[in-house]
């Protein structure tokens, strides 16, 4: 069995360079640990240490009572794009909860209160507000959107590639909004917190991806086990329209048909 997924830059002897369609997992969390503190906890990858208020299980249950906070340390680097995500499921009174990046880590605060950068803010009716700075300045929307009753995604893409970052901002892969900072923000953490007035929920699959990873030809077909004629930069072994050169360097799959999501 040949399945595998990879994303991956590339780069190799032909001279040809190239960026995948995703890309390198920094950290991932799935909050699914049955009991123990959220602090001091590791995350499930990329080895990050969890930073959290008392009363935060890593089981991502977000207790009723009292503003919680959570971080894990990160620091951007220019050139890069960095997509940061997790999904809630958040019920109560009207209440809010705010993810995104952050610059300090204060315990028992309040998510606006913490040098957020840009972050994304949702309350328990659904509205969702969108931010380009601490507290609560440089509002880049103001409940315009109303997220489904459930289980949604928040996402925040943060490029670094331009002399100004800019940020896009998706829930359930509705893009929302895209703004760029008037001065680059400084950025430690990414973070979430809730806030006092009886909200309840869950957080799942955290995700944070970053710098793609530079790989070369011979690499990927090793990678993907491929042998004899199926190493041929022209071969289309799914067939999908796309040879192996093509796959390689848009990261595709060589053994799934994967055009459309290309």
């Amino acid at each position: 069995m040949r399945i595998k997924n990879i994303a991956f830059t590339v780069l190799a002897g032909l001279a040809i360079t190239s960026m995948s369609a995703t890309a390198e997992i920094i950290y991932s969390e799935t909050f699914d640990n049955p009991s123990g503190p959220l602090n001091g906890a590791t995350t499930t990858e990329g080895g990050g240490t969890w930073i959290a208020d008392s009363g935060l299980d890593h089981n991502g249950v977000l207790p009723v009572q009292g503003k919680r906070l959570a971080y894990l340390p990160f620091t951007p680097e220019a050139g890069t794009v960095y997509t940061l995500s997790m999904d809630v499921d958040i019920t109560g009174p009207v209440d809010w909860l705010g993810f995104g990046f952050s610059e300090l880590a204060l315990g028992n605060s309040y998510f606006y209160q913490i040098g957020s950068a840009a972050w994304i803010l949702q309350d328990t009716a659904g509205a969702v507000d969108l931010f380009l700075g601490p507290d609560t300045a440089n509002q880049v929307t103001d409940g315009d959107y109303v997220a489904a009753p459930g289980t949604n995604t928040l996402k925040i893409v943060l490029d670094t590639r331009d002399t100004l970052w800019t940020v896009a901002y998706y829930v359930d892969d509705n893009l929302l909004n895209t703004a760029a900072f008037a001065a680059n923000p400084t950025i430690n953490y990414v973070a979430f917190g809730k806030a006092n007035g009886g909200l309840t929920g869950q957080m799942s699959n955290l995700s944070l991806t970053g710098p793609q990873q530079v790989v070369s030809y011979s690499d990927w077909v090793n990678w993907y086990e491929l042998t004899g004629s199926e190493t041929n930069l022209v071969a289309d072994l799914e067939p999908d329209g796309m040879d192996n050169l093509t796959e390689w360097m848009l990261g595709g799959h060589p053994l799934i048909a994967d055009n459309p999501s290309i």
